[in-house]
């Protein structure tokens, strides 16, 4: 995975708000769906938050200057402006939950509402975090109904506008997700002067 790309060269992909028809500041993105943009820039960065959740593959995946072998089980999380680099030919498979800061804080009303998450800073200790089968278990379940809530189920057909979809049960969702996270164990990364240790292993 190469880190040295010029920032300025990297590009960044914004949200889509109205890809529902009006505004929705919420959404979930099969991987196998980005592959072919990953196909071609597999390096780039968001200009919105983002939490990748791995449900099958191994492979490494980089974010900003560090690296994990994601496989099931591992979470990713990313805020604007961070970098990430794909295998041009990933074979991960998940799920990546994205969304734009207004669509938290227009309902708590707390223009510090984000700082309550410490993966979601700038300086948190490491962006990989390991779910464990449990934990795994039960993001997946909201992640699942995040799904349902935006494109239906099976017993429905796909959702086909904003009207059908409840932003405050996306909501109420989202943040059930954001607190689940913080019982992660967190992947180590390693800095200049130290080895980078999965703290399972250790």
């Amino acid at each position: 995975i190469n880190n040295f790309a010029p920032m300025e060269k990297i590009p960044i992909i914004k949200f889509f708000k109205r890809k529902y028809g009006n505004e929705l500041l919420i959404d979930l993105i099969d991987i196998q769906y980005m592959k072919s943009g990953i196909m071609k820039q597999p390096v780039h960065r968001y200009s919105f938050y983002a939490v990748a959740l791995i449900t099958g593959g191994q492979e490494e995946i980089g974010l900003n200057d560090h690296s994990v072998l994601a496989e099931k089980g591992v979470l990713i999380t990313c805020i604007p402006g961070d970098v990430w680099h794909w295998n041009s030919d990933t074979r991960l498979q998940g799920y990546m939950l994205v969304f734009e800061e207004e669509f938290l804080l227009s309902f708590f009303n707390d223009q510090l509402f984000l700082q309550k998450f410490p993966y979601l800073q700038r300086n948190r200790h490491s962006p990989f975090y390991f779910l464990g089968d449990k934990l795994f278990d039960r993001i997946c379940l909201v992640v699942k109904q995040i799904k349902d809530e935006i494109h239906g189920d099976e017993t429905n057909l796909r959702k086909t506008s904003l009207s059908e979809i409840d932003q405050h049960v996306l909501r109420a969702m989202l943040y059930e997700t954001l607190v689940l996270i913080r019982r992660a164990d967190d992947i180590a990364v390693s800095t200049e002067n130290e080895t980078s240790l999965n703290r399972y292993v250790d």
